[in-house]
């Protein structure tokens, strides 16, 4: 598996399983970035948040390569 392939999948989750697997984890590290004082760390919940929106959006719609 190539690194692009490998950050895609990390990042794009492809069905609901690792929509919640990963989404979850993406969740937990980041809210743990913030509450631990991390450099811009509540933006980077913010930012998860909103990529879970949308990769849901995209998985419902049925749009996912």
């Amino acid at each position: 598996m190539e690194l692009l392939e490998l950050f895609t999948f990390l990042v794009v989750p492809e069905n609901w399983f690792w929509w919640i697997v990963l989404g979850s984890f993406w969740l937990v590290f980041s809210v743990m970035y913030a509450v631990l004082g991390g450099p811009f760390g509540w933006v980077a919940v913010v930012l998860v948040v909103a990529s879970l929106s949308h990769s849901a959006h995209r998985l419902w719609n049925g749009t996912v390569d």
